[in-house]
């Protein structure tokens, strides 16, 4: 038991770091707001049934999603593989593509908010750097951090 609260509580804190630094890093910096420049899907992903499940959240479509989960999809894959330390995974798509309905089919078909894409972090901390503070609420709203 105080080995799963030590854990919880060094996941929390790492977060928090992770988010207060990146606010630190966005407050100084005097320039415009952050931007991510979002390729084509098919510049990140490259499985037919990643690219499938992103097509049908992207359209708002949650029975589709939820058939593509069921036949192997995945909802927290990530890409693109040929760059291992700049990785996306669909939520970090959708929240650079500002699309409310497809973060929540996406959260609705099992994507993890606080899974770590290599480069870019966690979904809830690219939001922070994007400055996107209405995703960031979104995602929390939707899917509260179980280690806070």
């Amino acid at each position: 038991m105080v080995r799963r609260w030590r854990l919880c509580h060094v996941k929390a804190n790492s977060l928090l770091a992770a988010i207060i630094g990146s606010m630190l890093m966005i407050a100084g910096n005097t320039g415009a707001a952050p931007t991510f420049k979002l390729q084509k899907p098919s510049e990140y992903f490259s499985d037919a049934k990643t690219l499938a499940l992103l097509s049908a959240v992207l359209a708002d479509d949650l029975p589709q999603a939820k058939q593509l989960v069921s036949e192997g999809a995945d909802p927290n894959d990530d890409g693109p593989k040929n760059k291992p330390n700049n990785r996306i995974r669909l939520l970090h798509y959708a929240i650079a593509a500002n699309n409310v309905p497809a973060d929540r089919v996406l959260l609705a078909v099992g994507a993890d908010p606080e899974l770590n894409a290599e480069g870019f972090g966690p979904a809830l901390l690219f939001t922070v750097v994007l400055d996107n503070t209405q995703m960031l609420s979104l995602l929390l709203d939707l899917r509260p951090v179980a280690s806070l």
